[in-house]
Protein backbone atom coordinates (compact mmCIF):
# COMPACT_ATOMS: atom_id res chain seq x y z
CA UNK A 1 0.00 0.00 0.00
CA UNK A 2 2.35 2.40 0.98
CA UNK A 3 4.60 1.46 -2.30
CA UNK A 4 2.07 2.44 -4.41
CA UNK A 5 1.22 5.67 -2.49
CA UNK A 6 4.65 6.67 -2.82
CA UNK A 7 4.87 5.86 -7.01
CA UNK A 8 1.43 7.77 -7.22
CA UNK A 9 3.03 11.18 -5.44
CA UNK A 10 6.09 10.96 -6.95
CA UNK A 11 3.69 10.81 -10.60
CA UNK A 12 1.71 13.59 -9.82
CA UNK A 13 4.79 16.21 -9.04
CA UNK A 14 5.93 14.94 -12.12
CA UNK A 15 2.65 16.02 -13.93
CA UNK A 16 2.77 18.99 -12.15
CA UNK A 17 5.92 20.14 -12.98
CA UNK A 18 5.50 19.04 -17.00
CA UNK A 19 2.22 19.84 -17.21
CA UNK A 20 2.74 23.43 -16.41
CA UNK A 21 5.45 24.06 -19.33
CA UNK A 22 2.15 23.47 -21.97
CA UNK A 23 -0.70 24.68 -18.95
CA UNK A 24 -1.52 27.98 -21.40
CA UNK A 25 -1.40 26.92 -24.67
CA UNK A 26 -3.33 23.49 -23.81
CA UNK A 27 -5.74 25.49 -21.55
CA UNK A 28 -6.11 28.44 -24.72
CA UNK A 29 -7.20 25.58 -26.99
CA UNK A 30 -9.89 24.18 -24.85
CA UNK A 31 -11.26 27.08 -23.92
CA UNK A 32 -11.76 28.27 -27.76
CA UNK A 33 -12.81 24.85 -29.46
CA UNK A 34 -14.69 23.46 -26.27
CA UNK A 35 -15.59 26.30 -23.96
CA UNK A 36 -17.72 23.57 -21.30
CA UNK A 37 -14.74 22.22 -20.39
CA UNK A 38 -12.76 25.52 -19.51
CA UNK A 39 -13.04 25.38 -15.43
CA UNK A 40 -11.38 21.69 -15.62
CA UNK A 41 -8.69 22.97 -17.92
CA UNK A 42 -7.93 25.93 -16.00
CA UNK A 43 -8.36 23.85 -12.48
CA UNK A 44 -6.58 20.71 -13.04
CA UNK A 45 -3.68 21.83 -11.56
CA UNK A 46 -5.26 22.44 -8.24
CA UNK A 47 -7.09 19.45 -8.03
CA UNK A 48 -4.16 18.08 -8.79
CA UNK A 49 -2.14 19.60 -5.49
CA UNK A 50 -5.63 18.49 -3.56
CA UNK A 51 -4.73 14.71 -4.16
CA UNK A 52 -1.11 15.34 -3.43
CA UNK A 53 -1.93 16.71 -0.66
CA UNK A 54 -4.07 13.92 0.46
CA UNK A 55 -1.88 11.77 -0.58
CA UNK A 56 1.38 13.20 1.32
CA UNK A 57 -0.47 12.68 4.80
CA UNK A 58 -1.62 9.08 4.43
CA UNK A 59 2.24 8.49 3.61
CA UNK A 60 3.26 10.23 6.87
CA UNK A 61 0.19 8.51 9.19
CA UNK A 62 1.49 5.16 7.68
CA UNK A 63 4.95 6.25 8.56
CA UNK A 64 3.68 7.66 11.86
CA UNK A 65 5.46 11.33 11.24
CA UNK A 66 2.53 13.49 11.07
CA UNK A 67 3.43 14.58 14.36
CA UNK A 68 6.95 15.70 13.27
CA UNK A 69 5.89 17.07 10.58
CA UNK A 70 2.92 19.19 11.77
CA UNK A 71 5.62 20.46 14.34
CA UNK A 72 8.26 22.07 12.11
CA UNK A 73 8.14 25.96 11.70
CA UNK A 74 8.03 26.00 8.34
CA UNK A 75 4.58 23.84 7.90
CA UNK A 76 3.15 26.51 10.57
CA UNK A 77 3.77 29.16 8.70
CA UNK A 78 2.17 27.69 5.67
CA UNK A 79 -0.83 26.90 7.51
CA UNK A 80 -1.44 29.95 9.45
CA UNK A 81 -0.93 31.92 6.16
CA UNK A 82 -4.03 29.96 4.67
CA UNK A 83 -5.91 30.05 7.92
CA UNK A 84 -5.96 33.89 7.58
CA UNK A 85 -7.25 33.60 3.58
CA UNK A 86 -9.50 31.72 5.52
CA UNK A 87 -10.91 34.42 7.81
CA UNK A 88 -10.77 36.39 5.60
CA UNK A 89 -13.12 34.79 3.57
CA UNK A 90 -15.42 35.03 6.31
CA UNK A 91 -14.78 38.61 7.14
CA UNK A 92 -15.40 40.21 3.56
CA UNK A 93 -18.18 39.94 1.40
CA UNK A 94 -16.38 39.85 -1.87
CA UNK A 95 -17.89 38.03 -5.43
CA UNK A 96 -17.84 34.21 -4.30
CA UNK A 97 -16.38 33.19 -7.91
CA UNK A 98 -13.42 35.88 -7.15
CA UNK A 99 -12.97 34.86 -4.08
CA UNK A 100 -12.72 31.01 -5.23
CA UNK A 101 -10.12 32.24 -7.99
CA UNK A 102 -8.19 34.57 -5.37
CA UNK A 103 -7.61 31.39 -2.66
CA UNK A 104 -6.23 29.52 -5.07
CA UNK A 105 -4.06 32.21 -6.82
CA UNK A 106 -2.73 33.26 -3.61
CA UNK A 107 -2.01 29.70 -2.01
CA UNK A 108 -1.36 27.02 -5.03
CA UNK A 109 2.21 27.73 -4.76
CA UNK A 110 2.59 27.63 -1.07
CA UNK A 111 0.75 24.68 -1.02
CA UNK A 112 3.56 22.97 -3.29
CA UNK A 113 6.12 24.55 -1.73
CA UNK A 114 4.81 22.57 1.56
CA UNK A 115 4.01 19.35 -0.29
CA UNK A 116 7.91 19.24 -2.01
CA UNK A 117 9.24 19.99 1.33
CA UNK A 118 7.79 17.71 3.23
CA UNK A 119 8.05 14.77 0.03
CA UNK A 120 11.07 15.25 -0.64
CA UNK A 121 12.13 14.60 3.21
CA UNK A 122 10.21 11.34 3.72
CA UNK A 123 9.32 9.55 0.14
CA UNK A 124 11.92 8.00 -2.08
CA UNK A 125 12.02 9.30 -5.34
CA UNK A 126 10.12 13.36 -4.93
CA UNK A 127 13.51 14.84 -5.66
CA UNK A 128 15.40 13.06 -8.01
CA UNK A 129 12.17 12.55 -10.49
CA UNK A 130 10.98 16.38 -9.81
CA UNK A 131 14.34 17.62 -10.65
CA UNK A 132 14.00 15.87 -14.43
CA UNK A 133 10.54 16.87 -14.33
CA UNK A 134 11.34 20.21 -13.79
CA UNK A 135 14.34 20.12 -16.09
CA UNK A 136 12.09 18.74 -18.89
CA UNK A 137 9.57 20.95 -18.73
CA UNK A 138 11.52 24.17 -18.66
CA UNK A 139 13.55 23.18 -21.58
CA UNK A 140 10.53 22.81 -23.34
CA UNK A 141 9.32 26.40 -22.53
CA UNK A 142 12.89 28.08 -23.24
CA UNK A 143 13.68 25.66 -26.91
CA UNK A 144 9.71 26.93 -28.29
CA UNK A 145 10.83 31.13 -27.04
CA UNK A 146 14.02 30.42 -28.88
CA UNK A 147 12.41 29.12 -32.14
CA UNK A 148 9.27 31.73 -31.26
CA UNK A 149 12.49 34.48 -32.24
CA UNK A 150 14.57 32.41 -34.97
CA UNK A 151 12.19 30.23 -36.78
CA UNK A 152 8.27 30.15 -36.42
CA UNK A 153 6.01 33.04 -37.81
CA UNK A 154 5.06 35.20 -34.68
CA UNK A 155 1.36 34.39 -35.08
CA UNK A 156 2.32 31.12 -34.37
CA UNK A 157 -0.17 30.79 -31.33
CA UNK A 158 -3.26 32.43 -33.15
CA UNK A 159 -3.52 28.83 -34.64
CA UNK A 160 -4.45 27.05 -31.78
CA UNK A 161 -6.63 30.02 -30.31
CA UNK A 162 -5.13 33.07 -29.17
CA UNK A 163 -6.36 36.23 -29.80
CA UNK A 164 -7.87 39.42 -28.20
CA UNK A 165 -10.72 36.87 -26.54
CA UNK A 166 -8.50 34.67 -24.53
CA UNK A 167 -4.35 35.03 -24.65
CA UNK A 168 -2.55 37.77 -27.82
CA UNK A 169 -0.30 35.24 -29.71
CA UNK A 170 2.44 38.14 -29.06
CA UNK A 171 2.81 41.64 -27.80
CA UNK A 172 4.91 44.26 -29.03
CA UNK A 173 7.19 47.38 -26.99
CA UNK A 174 4.78 50.08 -27.77
CA UNK A 175 3.25 48.81 -30.43
CA UNK A 176 6.59 49.07 -32.76
CA UNK A 177 6.34 45.87 -34.24
CA UNK A 178 9.83 46.05 -34.93
CA UNK A 179 10.45 44.62 -31.15
CA UNK A 180 8.48 41.98 -30.88
CA UNK A 181 7.99 40.37 -27.55
CA UNK A 182 7.58 36.49 -26.88
CA UNK A 183 5.04 34.72 -24.92
CA UNK A 184 6.48 31.25 -25.38
CA UNK A 185 4.24 28.75 -23.59
CA UNK A 186 3.53 31.20 -20.94
CA UNK A 187 1.01 33.83 -20.32
CA UNK A 188 2.85 36.55 -21.41
CA UNK A 189 6.44 38.33 -21.98
CA UNK A 190 7.05 39.28 -18.57
CA UNK A 191 6.77 35.47 -16.82
CA UNK A 192 8.57 34.48 -19.83
CA UNK A 193 11.16 36.46 -18.59
CA UNK A 194 10.66 35.63 -15.00
CA UNK A 195 10.95 32.28 -16.09
CA UNK A 196 14.45 32.63 -17.64
CA UNK A 197 16.12 34.40 -14.91
CA UNK A 198 15.19 31.14 -12.91
CA UNK A 199 16.29 28.91 -15.64
CA UNK A 200 18.98 31.18 -16.04
CA UNK A 201 20.43 31.04 -12.44
CA UNK A 202 19.52 27.47 -11.84
CA UNK A 203 21.76 26.34 -14.64
CA UNK A 204 24.60 28.95 -14.02
CA UNK A 205 24.99 27.04 -10.23
CA UNK A 206 24.91 23.92 -11.81
CA UNK A 207 27.90 24.87 -13.95
CA UNK A 208 29.67 26.42 -10.83
CA UNK A 209 29.39 23.42 -8.20
CA UNK A 210 29.56 20.72 -10.76
CA UNK A 211 32.55 22.60 -13.23
CA UNK A 212 34.40 19.26 -11.91
CA UNK A 213 31.80 16.78 -14.40
CA UNK A 214 32.05 19.10 -17.13
CA UNK A 215 35.26 17.03 -18.63
CA UNK A 216 34.09 16.56 -21.81
CA UNK A 217 33.13 19.25 -24.88
CA UNK A 218 29.62 17.32 -24.85
CA UNK A 219 28.93 18.07 -21.32
CA UNK A 220 29.89 21.66 -21.96
CA UNK A 221 28.36 22.72 -25.20
CA UNK A 222 24.68 20.73 -23.03
CA UNK A 223 25.77 24.27 -20.55
CA UNK A 224 26.61 26.93 -22.69
CA UNK A 225 23.52 25.87 -25.08
CA UNK A 226 21.53 25.98 -22.25
CA UNK A 227 22.25 29.40 -21.03
CA UNK A 228 22.52 30.78 -24.57
CA UNK A 229 19.11 29.72 -24.81
CA UNK A 230 18.21 31.39 -21.71
CA UNK A 231 20.11 34.67 -21.94
CA UNK A 232 18.00 34.53 -25.80
CA UNK A 233 14.45 34.35 -23.97
CA UNK A 234 15.12 36.54 -21.47
CA UNK A 235 15.96 39.15 -24.31
CA UNK A 236 13.20 38.61 -26.54
CA UNK A 237 11.09 39.15 -23.39
CA UNK A 238 11.80 42.79 -23.86
CA UNK A 239 10.57 42.55 -20.03
CA UNK A 240 12.72 45.50 -18.23
CA UNK A 241 12.16 44.00 -14.49
CA UNK A 242 13.56 41.05 -16.00
CA UNK A 243 16.75 42.28 -17.45
CA UNK A 244 17.07 43.67 -13.73
CA UNK A 245 16.55 40.88 -12.18
CA UNK A 246 18.67 38.39 -14.24
CA UNK A 247 21.55 41.05 -13.77
CA UNK A 248 20.77 40.95 -10.10
CA UNK A 249 20.65 37.14 -10.01
CA UNK A 250 23.65 36.81 -12.02
CA UNK A 251 25.46 39.06 -9.69
CA UNK A 252 24.29 37.09 -6.55
CA UNK A 253 25.34 34.01 -8.14
CA UNK A 254 28.58 35.52 -8.64
CA UNK A 255 29.30 37.31 -4.93
CA UNK A 256 27.71 34.05 -3.32
CA UNK A 257 30.87 31.81 -4.85
CA UNK A 258 33.85 33.57 -4.63
CA UNK A 259 35.88 34.91 -2.09
CA UNK A 260 34.21 37.48 0.45
CA UNK A 261 36.32 40.13 -0.17
CA UNK A 262 36.38 39.80 -3.81
CA UNK A 263 32.24 39.40 -3.49
CA UNK A 264 32.48 43.18 -2.09
CA UNK A 265 34.31 44.55 -4.42
CA UNK A 266 32.60 43.01 -6.99
CA UNK A 267 29.19 44.21 -5.49
CA UNK A 268 30.46 48.05 -4.94
CA UNK A 269 31.58 47.81 -8.76
CA UNK A 270 28.49 46.45 -9.97
CA UNK A 271 26.48 49.14 -8.21
CA UNK A 272 28.65 51.94 -9.08
CA UNK A 273 28.38 50.66 -13.37
CA UNK A 274 24.81 50.41 -12.26
CA UNK A 275 24.69 54.46 -11.57
CA UNK A 276 26.92 54.88 -14.56
CA UNK A 277 24.53 52.99 -16.92
CA UNK A 278 21.41 54.33 -16.14
CA UNK A 279 23.07 58.00 -16.42
CA UNK A 280 24.19 57.71 -19.91
CA UNK A 281 20.76 55.93 -20.48
CA UNK A 282 18.95 58.61 -19.30
CA UNK A 283 21.10 60.88 -21.44
CA UNK A 284 20.06 58.84 -24.93
CA UNK A 285 16.64 58.67 -23.97
CA UNK A 286 15.73 60.27 -27.55
CA UNK A 287 18.03 57.12 -29.79
CA UNK A 288 15.04 55.48 -30.86
CA UNK A 289 16.43 52.20 -29.93
CA UNK A 290 16.97 53.66 -26.42
CA UNK A 291 13.57 55.47 -26.16
CA UNK A 292 11.68 51.99 -27.36
CA UNK A 293 13.92 48.99 -25.36
CA UNK A 294 14.80 51.22 -22.23
CA UNK A 295 11.93 52.97 -21.77
CA UNK A 296 8.83 51.31 -24.09
CA UNK A 297 8.18 54.46 -25.46
CA UNK A 298 7.90 54.38 -29.16
CA UNK A 299 8.97 58.06 -30.62
CA UNK A 300 7.31 57.00 -33.88
CA UNK A 301 3.64 56.14 -32.54
CA UNK A 302 3.15 54.10 -29.71
CA UNK A 303 -0.12 53.87 -27.37
CA UNK A 304 -1.12 57.02 -25.75
CA UNK A 305 -0.69 55.28 -22.85
CA UNK A 306 2.60 54.54 -21.72
CA UNK A 307 3.28 51.35 -19.68
CA UNK A 308 5.42 53.84 -17.31
CA UNK A 309 2.37 55.50 -16.33
CA UNK A 310 0.44 52.60 -15.69
CA UNK A 311 2.95 51.41 -13.15
CA UNK A 312 3.41 54.84 -11.62
CA UNK A 313 -1.03 54.68 -11.58
CA UNK A 314 -1.08 50.95 -10.10
CA UNK A 315 1.35 51.75 -7.37
CA UNK A 316 -0.22 54.58 -6.13
CA UNK A 317 -3.52 53.40 -5.82
CA UNK A 318 -2.03 50.39 -4.17
CA UNK A 319 -0.17 52.15 -1.57
CA UNK A 320 -2.89 54.35 -1.14
CA UNK A 321 -5.07 50.76 -0.16
CA UNK A 322 -3.08 49.23 1.55
CA UNK A 323 -2.41 52.12 3.81
CA UNK A 324 -6.15 52.76 4.50
CA UNK A 325 -6.69 49.31 4.75
CA UNK A 326 -4.68 47.64 7.15
CA UNK A 327 -7.37 43.89 6.94
CA UNK A 328 -6.70 44.47 3.17
CA UNK A 329 -9.90 44.09 0.62
CA UNK A 330 -10.49 40.80 1.34
CA UNK A 331 -9.73 37.67 -1.23
CA UNK A 332 -10.26 38.27 -4.94
CA UNK A 333 -10.08 41.51 -4.66
CA UNK A 334 -7.19 42.46 -7.15
CA UNK A 335 -5.58 40.90 -9.96
CA UNK A 336 -7.39 38.52 -12.57
CA UNK A 337 -9.20 36.93 -9.92
CA UNK A 338 -10.99 40.62 -9.44
CA UNK A 339 -11.75 40.62 -13.32
CA UNK A 340 -14.48 38.23 -12.57
CA UNK A 341 -16.22 41.39 -9.78
CA UNK A 342 -18.07 44.40 -10.52
CA UNK A 343 -14.55 46.27 -9.42
CA UNK A 344 -11.74 45.07 -11.32
CA UNK A 345 -8.70 46.41 -9.75
CA UNK A 346 -5.09 45.76 -10.95
CA UNK A 347 -1.83 46.25 -8.68
CA UNK A 348 1.60 45.75 -10.42
CA UNK A 349 3.33 44.98 -6.82
CA UNK A 350 3.26 41.62 -5.78
CA UNK A 351 3.69 43.07 -1.88
CA UNK A 352 0.80 45.56 -2.20
CA UNK A 353 -0.81 42.95 -4.48
CA UNK A 354 -0.82 40.77 -1.30
CA UNK A 355 -1.68 43.42 1.29
CA UNK A 356 -4.73 44.60 -0.79
CA UNK A 357 -5.44 40.83 -0.24
CA UNK A 358 -4.97 39.54 3.26
CA UNK A 359 -3.91 42.76 4.76
CA UNK A 360 -1.13 43.78 6.48
CA UNK A 361 -0.99 40.74 9.17
CA UNK A 362 -1.44 38.68 5.74
CA UNK A 363 1.54 40.34 3.78
CA UNK A 364 4.08 40.30 6.95
CA UNK A 365 3.62 36.50 7.21
CA UNK A 366 4.17 35.80 3.11
CA UNK A 367 7.20 38.00 3.49
CA UNK A 368 8.42 35.89 6.92
CA UNK A 369 7.88 32.61 4.73
CA UNK A 370 9.68 34.11 2.02
CA UNK A 371 12.56 35.34 3.98
CA UNK A 372 13.03 32.01 5.81
CA UNK A 373 13.10 30.28 2.46
CA UNK A 374 15.67 32.39 1.31
CA UNK A 375 17.68 32.31 4.44
CA UNK A 376 17.37 27.99 4.12
CA UNK A 377 18.65 28.44 0.75
CA UNK A 378 21.28 30.74 1.36
CA UNK A 379 22.41 28.52 4.27
CA UNK A 380 22.58 25.39 2.17
CA UNK A 381 24.31 27.13 -1.14
CA UNK A 382 27.14 24.56 -1.55
CA UNK A 383 24.14 22.38 -3.15
CA UNK A 384 23.93 23.95 -6.69
CA UNK A 385 19.74 23.73 -6.75
CA UNK A 386 19.69 26.06 -3.23
CA UNK A 387 22.47 28.30 -5.05
CA UNK A 388 20.63 28.41 -7.96
CA UNK A 389 17.04 29.12 -6.07
CA UNK A 390 18.68 31.84 -3.64
CA UNK A 391 19.99 33.77 -6.63
CA UNK A 392 17.04 33.41 -8.67
CA UNK A 393 14.84 34.36 -5.80
CA UNK A 394 16.94 37.74 -5.65
CA UNK A 395 15.94 38.33 -9.29
CA UNK A 396 12.61 37.35 -8.97
CA UNK A 397 11.99 39.42 -5.64
CA UNK A 398 13.07 42.42 -7.50
CA UNK A 399 10.34 41.74 -10.16
CA UNK A 400 8.03 41.49 -7.56
CA UNK A 401 8.16 45.51 -6.83
CA UNK A 402 6.82 46.01 -10.43
CA UNK A 403 5.14 43.15 -11.47
CA UNK A 404 2.75 40.50 -9.25
CA UNK A 405 5.23 37.96 -9.86
CA UNK A 406 3.54 35.06 -7.77
CA UNK A 407 0.47 35.63 -9.83
CA UNK A 408 1.74 33.57 -12.63
CA UNK A 409 1.13 29.89 -12.02
CA UNK A 410 4.22 28.33 -14.05
CA UNK A 411 6.90 30.78 -12.09
CA UNK A 412 5.59 30.74 -9.05
CA UNK A 413 4.88 26.55 -9.06
CA UNK A 414 8.30 26.30 -10.30
CA UNK A 415 10.21 28.39 -8.19
CA UNK A 416 8.38 27.59 -5.03
CA UNK A 417 8.34 23.89 -5.64
CA UNK A 418 12.00 23.21 -6.22
CA UNK A 419 12.42 25.45 -3.21
CA UNK A 420 10.59 22.87 -1.48
CA UNK A 421 12.84 20.01 -2.98
CA UNK A 422 15.73 21.94 -2.09
CA UNK A 423 14.75 22.39 1.48
CA UNK A 424 13.11 19.27 2.54
CA UNK A 425 16.11 17.08 0.88
CA UNK A 426 18.27 18.86 3.64
CA UNK A 427 17.04 17.37 6.64
CA UNK A 428 15.80 20.47 7.37
CA UNK A 429 12.67 18.99 8.76
CA UNK A 430 14.11 17.33 12.31
CA UNK A 431 13.10 13.51 12.75
CA UNK A 432 14.12 10.37 14.36
CA UNK A 433 16.03 7.44 13.49
CA UNK A 434 12.85 5.32 12.65
CA UNK A 435 11.76 7.41 10.04
CA UNK A 436 15.22 8.80 8.05
CA UNK A 437 15.43 8.40 4.84
CA UNK A 438 18.53 8.25 2.77
CA UNK A 439 20.46 11.18 1.90
CA UNK A 440 19.89 13.31 -0.82
CA UNK A 441 21.47 12.45 -3.48
CA UNK A 442 23.06 15.19 -5.86
CA UNK A 443 25.98 16.27 -5.27
CA UNK A 444 27.83 18.46 -3.10
CA UNK A 445 31.46 20.50 -3.27
CA UNK A 446 33.54 22.09 -0.91
CA UNK A 447 32.90 25.64 0.43
CA UNK A 448 34.25 28.49 -1.34
CA UNK A 449 32.77 31.45 1.07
Amino acid sequence: MRGLVEQTIVWLVVVVFVGMAIHTPTTVFIETHWPHLELLAKSWKELVLGALLLLILLSLYKRGALRQVVGDKVVQLVAAIAVVHVALLLLFDNAYVSELAGLLIDLRFYLFFVELYVAARYIPGVHKYGLRAAAVGAAFIVVFGVLQVFVLPKDILASIGYSDATIKPYLTVDLNHDYVRINSTLRGPNPVGAFAVLVLCVAGAWAIRRASQLTNWKKRAQVIATLLAGVIVLWASYSRSAWIAGALGIATLWASVVPKKLAVYSLISMAMASVIVVGVLLQLRDVPAISNLVFHNNPVGGSPTKSDDGHIESLEQGIEAASQAPLGKGIGSTGSASLLSEEPVIIENQYLFMAHESGWLGVALQLLLFGLVLWGLWRLRQDWLSLGLFSAGIGLAFIGLLLPVWADDTVSLYWWGLAGLALGSSAIIKSDERVTPKPKSHKKTARTT
